[in-house]
């Protein structure tokens, strides 16, 4: 058996647990109870970014990311996956040829659910619950496409509408 280290050390006392509940090894999380709890968190404020709730359209992002990871698991014949079992590249893989061939998603989309997926097992391995961030470990990259569209969020457009261009 190997002593924990200080990441290890500070990640289980931020986690305010008990000992034995926060390194029982045993009790494997699920991929969409990970999302569902990390997703959660940013909605009701626990979790914030530079200080600032998470936007809506990051909060919608996650949910389409989360219906994606539940579409995969209907489509492969799972009722669950581990977040464990997406430490496989394999597996991230088949995620991603799924949303190209089944969901029929452009590369942009696909690469926005795979950056939420990477980001949520990152958070994975932040708390524990993974050894490493399988994008990191394994070089997994992330393709994207140049696009000529403009996308704006609500407000950006109620501020482009309002714009005062007499001068």
């Amino acid at each position: 058996s190997s002593y924990p280290n200080k990441l290890v050390i500070t990640t289980f006392l931020k986690s305010e647990k008990s000992v034995s509940a926060y390194f029982s090894k045993n009790e494997k999380i699920k991929i969409v109870d990970l999302f569902i709890r990390i997703i959660q968190r940013r909605l009701n404020g626990k979790e914030l970014t530079k200080g600032k709730r998470f936007s809506e359209e990051s909060i919608s992002l996650y949910n389409s990311t989360l219906k994606a990871i539940q579409g995969f698991q209907v489509y492969k014949g799972r009722k669950f996956f581990y977040v464990e079992e997406f430490k496989s590249k394999q597996l991230i893989e088949e995620f991603e040829i799924f949303m190209t061939s089944e969901l029929d998603l452009m590369i942009n989309t696909i690469a926005n659910k795979l950056k939420t997926l990477k980001s949520f097992l990152q958070i994975a391995w932040s708390d524990g619950i993974i050894d490493f961030n399988p994008f990191k470990k394994h070089g997994i990259v992330i393709y994207t496409e140049e696009t000529d569209l403009v996308v704006f969020t609500k407000d950006e457009m109620i501020a482009l509408e309002n714009l005062d261009l007499t001068s």
